[in-house]
């Protein structure tokens, strides 16, 4: 990731993230979906106070594998989803810095008839700026 700072209180922040999600199925034979994603969120950030910052932007993921017991599922998802993030940042003088995030999935993420899913993701971070 790199902040891009545009004023005092608004800066632009590109990710590349790697984002292991997925889901019980709730069927014993089959026990829970793993998705793997690529996520490349782009975030606006408005700093409350000198350290604490508000941060919201869209995000666009890229299916790079799944994983079921001993089964491949990649044919039951679609390859791209899309969400809005929404959380806050924390950054300290000496670049530590701490964030707590919601990605609202928009996009339905099966490929399969009516079957409609959704990712919802809490995101929690521990980073450090250069």
């Amino acid at each position: 990731m790199s902040e891009i700072k545009i004023s005092e209180k608004f800066s632009f922040q590109p990710e590349l993230l790697y984002s292991g999600q997925g889901y019980d199925t709730g069927i014993s034979t089959e026990g829970n979906i793993a998705l793997n994603y690529l996520n490349i969120p782009l975030i606006g950030k408005y700093y409350v106070t000198k350290r604490l910052s508000l941060e919201a932007g869209p995000q666009i993921g890229f299916l790079l594998s799944t994983k079921g017991g001993t089964k491949d599922y990649k044919d039951l998802f679609k390859t791209t989803d899309f969400g809005v993030n929404f959380g806050l940042g924390y950054k300290l003088d000496n670049g530590l810095n701490f964030g707590a995030r919601y990605v609202l999935g928009l996009s339905n993420i099966n490929d399969v008839g009516s079957l409609k899913n959704k990712n919802g993701v809490l995101q929690l971070s521990v980073g450090y700026f250069f």
